[in-house]
Formats: C-alpha cells, sequence, structure tokens
C-alpha cells in the first residue's frame, strides 16, 4: 500500500525513524487502548511517517509498563526490553520507564486522596449544574451542600471563605492539607456526601479511564521529547506517570472499602452536617 510500512514481529530495524512495533490502536494519534498481552502484535501499518512511527513505539511502550509492570514476571520484562535492543534510544527510554515505575509506588493514603479529590469534583459539577458560578461560589456551595456552619459564638463565626478552608481538603489553607482518617470519618457522616459518593462509584471506571488516557497523552509527548533530545533524566523528574493497572485496581478496591465505612477513623464532631430528610 503507497505511504504505509508493514509492521512485523520481528523489529530488528535500528532507530525509531525506521522501526514502529505496532501499538494496538485504531489511529496512532489517538490514545492508546490498553493491551492484553505482552509482547509485540502480528502486523499493523502506520503512515510512513517518522513522527507518526516514534509516537506509536512510545505508546505502545508505555502502555506495556501500565498493563504488566509489577505483576509481570522479571523474564516477561525482559522479554520486552530485548525488543528495543536494536535501537539504542528506545532501549534507554525503557530503561528509563523500568526505574521510573520501580521508584514509584501509591500509598493507602495517596489512593484515598486521589478518590476523594474526583468526589470532590463531581461535586462541584452538582452544584454549579447549568449555572455561571465562579470557583469560590461554588467551593462555598459544596461546604453548603454537606455542611452547616458551626460556631457557638455568631461574632466569632468564620467568614464564609475560611469556613471553606476550615472543612475541604487538601486547599493552599486548608486545615486538612494531607489526609487522615479522620477527615474521612467526618465527611462520610453527610448523608448527601454518601448519596453523592455512590454515584461517583457508578463511573469510576470511566473516571479512572479517562484521566488515564489524558495523562498517557502528556507521558507519551515527554518521552517522545526525550528520545529526540537524549534527556533522558526528564523521565526520572516526571510527576504525573500514567497509574498502573495494579494501582488502579488497589484504588478501586480501597474506593469500595470506603463506602463500606472502611476508613480506620472516628468523626471529630466538630462539624455539623445538613439535616437529611
Amino acid at each position: 500500500m503507497a505511504g504505509t510500512r508493514k509492521i512485523h514481529e520481528s523489529f530488528v530495524t535500528p532507530n525509531y525513524l525506521q522501526s514502529c512495533p505496532p501499538p494496538k490502536v485504531e489511529s496512532p494519534l489517538e490514545a492508546a487502548s490498553p493491551l492484553e498481552t505482552t509482547g509485540f502484535k502480528p502486523l499493523a501499518e502506520l503512515p510512513n511517517d517518522p513522527e507518526i512511527c516514534l509516537e506509536a513505539q512510545v505508546k505502545y511502550m508505555i502502555q506495556f509498563f501500565i498493563n504488566n509492570y509489577g505483576p509481570s514476571p522479571n523474564q516477561e520484562v525482559e522479554k520486552a526490553r530485548q525488543g528495543y535492543a536494536h535501537d539504542a534510544r528506545l532501549a534507554k527510554a525503557f530503561e528509563s520507564l523500568t526505574m521510573k515505575y520501580a521508584a514509584t509506588s501509591k500509598t493507602r493514603e495517596e489512593m484515598v486522596k486521589w478518590i476523594i479529590r474526583r468526589v470532590l469534583k463531581a461535586s462541584k459539577k452538582i452544584v454549579k449544574g447549568s449555572q455561571k458560578k465562579d470557583q469560590k461560589t461554588v467551593l462555598q456551595d459544596v461546604c453548603k451542600r454537606y455542611f452547616e456552619e458551626n460556631s457557638e459564638d455568631e461574632d466569632e463565626k468564620e467568614k464564609e471563605q475560611g469556613w471553606v478552608d476550615s472543612v475541604l481538603p487538601f486547599r493552599k489553607n486548608s486545615k486538612n492539607k494531607t489526609m487522615n482518617s479522620t477527615f474521612i470519618a467526618e465527611i462520610f457522616e453527610s448523608q448527601l456526601f454518601k448519596n453523592d459518593y455512590k454515584e461517583f462509584l457508578q463511573d469510576f471506571d470511566k473516571v479512572t479511564e479517562k484521566e488515564n488516557l489524558e495523562k498517557t497523552r502528556r507521558f507519551t509527548k515527554l518521552v517522545m521529547e526525550c528520545i529526540k533530545t537524549g534527556s533522558y533524566d526528564k523521565i526520572a523528574k516526571y510527576k504525573r506517570v500514567p497509574w498502573l493497572k495494579s494501582w488502579i485496581h488497589n484504588t478501586t478496591k480501597v474506593a469500595h472499602e470506603l463506602d463500606e465505612g472502611n476508613y480506620d477513623g472516628k468523626a471529630s464532631k466538630k462539624i455539623k452536617f445538613v439535616s437529611q430528610l
């Protein structure tokens, strides 16, 4: 076929301008779909374009790590590594990704923080609806949705923004800058939050998939640039790497544990919640 090249399993050509192990994607310009196996695919056709060819290889390489790193036996990783032995730049990229993921992990605290951030993001959409509201108003409305302003002395009552910071976590002036079990227990005291959380869980897989595809897209661009310039150290410094399937699996498990009330803490009772009907 004119203007295209066929890609075979052998993958023996020497550099990214000529070699293209076939990623399992309908178009290399679209986000890669999850690959369920570790080896190269039998055949694929890509435009005879060095940039598209490199992008396809990098996506395939990153997707290998997402799907297989951790659970895969060492021999599978080594087998994949050998597939890039004929191209020094791709081999270096593979080694850099191996070191990056080996040095990266997700604790339960980080998983819970990720979950709560996404739930609150979904809550913002609920309270905003189709109305035009600035960020400050939306945050205040989220607080009002779940919590009542709590002060025994009206003269000492916090200003609304101070109230937002005292309730919502992970903000610059928040009292809860890090994840803690007390805050989780407190927010789950709100029945409205519990209801919203259950709704969020129904879309959990879609949320994680969408976010990881976007992270993969951005990471692909970075790795491509590292290969072109030889600046592989940027891979080690990059923070928002796509999540491994094993991380996503564990986060999904934690998300359902929270729904079941397993958050290892007790509410401080310092926060009042909106009355339920």
